[in-house]
């Protein structure tokens, strides 16, 4: 049996289309799972996202800005386009242009001319050399609604964005926000553990070392107790045979100090 809405028959074409716009965000809802189920690095879970949206809308070019809270700006993570690697780590201010309008609002905004749009950075497109014509932009918020950056999507290749295209790149725009985090949740266990790690090899590290640097201690404590015995012993002496003694052990007096304290900071 066929699943195209166009061979069930006693379909008005409105009901049609609908069904189709509902299969296409099937589709890409399933695509993205898909693609990001096996990602859990960051930037390889956003590029891979943003690369699904601008496939599935159909546009030229986008950007992923996430907010950075101890700087309150949003960064270009990621960039796809012609003017990508100017854009890559670009800083804007949280509330500048219509990335900050929409990442404020946390509603998507469909721009269908930016050149009538003063919100719009004009200063971004000849810093580029790239020219926006029309864009889609929409947030991307964690699991408990806070923003946490947005997606744009630019210059549709056929025809303009409409509100199709918004609920489909909202649709995306969530899965990429729950991938991101689910990303961050599994870099902050892996640090988590190699933090662990280090601990544990550090306190391993210090067992095996503080023997050495007790025993070092504990040796330049006993050899001058020794040495102070002998002293007074060869006071007792005559002249010639103090002066062997002291003569013979003169190497040992000077040397062990330094060795012991070559053996502490070493350790």
């Amino acid at each position: 049996m066929s699943n195209k809405a166009s061979d069930l028959p006693g379909i008005s074409a409105a009901l049609q289309q609908q069904v189709q716009e509902l299969q296409r965000q099937l589709v890409a809802v399933q695509r993205i799972a898909a693609a990001l189920s096996a990602v859990t690095h960051v930037d390889d879970t956003t590029r891979e996202a943003l690369a699904l949206c601008l496939d599935i809308a159909g546009a030229d070019a986008g950007s992923l800005l996430m907010y950075a809270p101890n700087e309150e700006k949003l960064v270009f993570r990621q960039a796809i386009g012609p003017a990508a690697a100017e854009l890559t780590g670009m800083k804007l201010d949280a509330d500048q242009g219509i990335a900050g309008q929409v990442f404020r609002s946390g509603e998507s905004l469909i721009t269908e001319d930016v050149t009538r749009v003063k919100s719009h950075l004009h200063a971004v497109d000849e810093r580029t050399g790239y020219a926006t014509h029309n864009m889609v932009t929409a947030p991307l918020k964690s699991v408990t609604g806070e923003p946490i950056g947005v997606v744009q999507v630019l210059n549709k290749r056929e025809g303009a964005f409409n509100e199709d295209d918004v609920r489909l790149i909202e649709i995306m725009a969530s899965e990429m926000a729950a991938a991101i985090e689910s990303a961050r949740l599994a870099e902050e266990a892996r640090l988590a553990a190699v933090m662990r790690f280090i601990g544990d090899l550090s306190h391993d590290v210090k067992n095996m070392i503080a023997p050495v640097q007790t025993g070092a201690e504990t040796l330049l404590a006993f050899a001058q107790d020794a040495f102070a015995s002998l002293d007074a012993l060869t006071a007792e002496m005559e002249e010639e045979d103090r002066s062997n003694v002291n003569k013979a052990l003169s190497d040992l007096r000077e040397l062990l100090p330094e060795l012991v304290q070559m053996m502490v900071e070493g350790s």
